[in-house]
């Protein structure tokens, strides 16, 4: 999640420069810099805290056998784990430089237009016994079965039942934002982005706020090419996130051609309820 906005004339709000999977942002009008702030962070196998969650809550429930790994995945089946083991107890493990080169080196693709490579998280296999299908179920017995490694590419999800034992959640993680503060702080016309990695593996926080920002004459002023009023039809915000998705779409094809990824998203306009 992110949050970005413009700094009023002479505002000192601090800007960041990280991207997030599914994110938020907020952007104002022209009076002042672009702000960029990430909130919470992609929940992606490179996420440093997810990582640490997701193994704690493993060991937690004794399991045994091979763990989960965390690893770039390379097309000739080597894979290389992301992080080094954490400094001290309680620290949050460090990203391998060392494996991260190893697999640029066995040709690991690009995820992304900032040259990220590409990462899984392998979920071990497991034995499962599967109850019989009911008590009409005529000489109904347990039937054992062993559910084959998985790899998938986000920590948290729905629907991935057998991943969830081994800590993919299904649980969002939460922020609060003040929108007094926002006021405090100078920040015009902000606006959230939540937004899928389809989105932000192709802009930087600021490129994104760049598109969303108002076409001039002040924090005050409409939204170029849409009158002010309601969600529907003349939502302000409208014109500006369709060049968005439209720009989004021509830079995914021009990287990516046929594997281009999908872009799903929701803004809003916060200024509303200021």
């Amino acid at each position: 999640m992110v949050l970005v906005a413009d700094a009023a004339a002479g505002g000192g709000a601090n800007s960041g420069g990280a991207n997030g999977g599914g994110g938020a942002d907020a952007a104002g009008g022209t009076s002042g810099p672009v702000v960029a702030e990430l909130m919470v962070e992609e929940h992606s196998p490179t996420n440093a805290a997810e990582f640490a969650r997701m193994t704690q809550y493993e060991a937690s429930f004794g399991a045994v056998g091979e763990g989960l790994r965390f690893v770039y995945d390379c097309p000739d089946f080597e894979q290389f784990d992301i992080f080094e083991p954490a400094a001290e107890a309680g620290a949050l493990p460090t990203r391998s430089r060392a494996n991260e080169k190893l697999a640029d080196q066995h040709e690991c693709s690009v995820k992304n237009s900032r040259g990220d490579l590409f990462t899984v998280v392998n979920v071990p296999p497991m034995p499962l016994q599967l109850p019989p299908l009911g008590p009409s179920v005529p000489g109904g017995e347990v039937t054992e079965t062993v559910v084959e490694e998985q790899a998938i590419t986000m920590t948290r999800s729905l629907g991935d039942f057998y991943a969830h034992h081994h800590g993919v959640s299904c649980e969002p993680e939460l922020r609060m934002l003040d929108l007094r503060a926002l006021h405090a702080r100078g920040l015009a016309r902000p606006r959230l982005v939540l937004a899928s990695d389809g989105l932000w593996d192709l802009w930087t926080l600021e490129e994104v706020a760049e598109q969303l920002r108002s076409g001039g004459g002040g924090p005050d002023a409409p939204a170029r090419g849409a009158e002010v009023g309601p969600v529907g039809e003349h939502c302000p915000l409208r014109p500006l996130v369709a060049e968005l998705c439209e720009a989004t779409r021509a830079k995914g094809e021009d990287y990516f051609g046929e594997g281009a990824d999908n872009l799903t998203g929701i803004v809003v306009d916060v200024q509303a309820y200021l």
